[in-house]
């Protein structure tokens, strides 16, 4: 659910940016850009959090 709600909260984000709601209008090709640094960054700090949560024992699974 909390996926469901992150994906939904960046398509609006990205829908108001790229018609220019309430700002000056982004150009898609930099919005996607935004976009994958942003997953990129996401999928790096998970890399990075799990071990670490492992090792500290704060992991529930």
């Amino acid at each position: 659910m909390l996926v469901a709600a992150s994906v939904l909260d960046a398509a609006a984000a990205s829908a108001l940016a790229l018609w220019g709601v309430l700002m000056a209008p982004v150009p898609a090709s930099l919005l996607l850009l935004i976009l994958a640094a942003t997953l990129a960054g996401g999928l790096i700090a998970d890399l990075l959090k799990v071990p670490a949560f492992r090792k500290l024992k704060l992991h529930t699974g």
